[in-house]
């Protein structure tokens, strides 16, 4: 595929087919991600790949955490945002889609721009070569609502 029709055509995608992703692929959607830009080649990410079971457990963990947030906490913050929460509805994305690549990165103030703008680049390489593969892929933020108990998992 040309690179500006990958581009046309990343769509993000919210209903998976079941079937497995072989590893051979998902090395070359990491690989893509290692090769993006990042600010002062810092490369300040890390990825965790999670299938079945765990990944199962981490859209969990997001609908208790959503369930046990004090109800004020939630307005402000989706006040803030201007937005409506979709944690539910990401949760049961998760558990259909195939794979679940986490990113994590390690918390310092002082790179926390930098860092960020470039695991945005790492993840959009990944979703760009998904296309380009004949993947689907959505780009997820609403983990962060689990992000402690998540950066348990990214230990084992």
């Amino acid at each position: 595929m040309e690179f500006k029709e990958t581009i046309y055509n990343r769509r993000s995608i919210r209903k998976y087919v079941d079937k497995d992703v072989p590893n051979k692929l998902i090395e070359d959607l990491i690989n893509c991600a290692r090769l993006a830009p990042s600010a002062k080649n810092r490369q300040p990410w890390k990825f965790l790949i999670v299938k079945n079971e765990i990944k199962n457990r981490i859209a969990e963990l997001m609908l208790e955490k959503e369930e046990n947030r004090d109800i004020k906490d939630i307005s402000l913050e989706r006040k803030k945002l201007n937005a409506n929460s979709s944690v539910k509805a990401t949760a049961q994305i998760i558990k259909e889609a195939p794979i679940l690549i986490l990113v994590f990165k390690e918390n310092n103030d002082n790179w926390i721009t930098g860092d960020t703008l470039s695991i945005g680049g790492a993840i959009e390489h990944i979703c760009l070569r998904a296309t380009d593969l004949g993947l689907g892929s959505l780009w997820i933020r609403d983990t962060v609502y689990a992000r402690k108990r998540n950066s348990k998992i990214s230990k084992l």
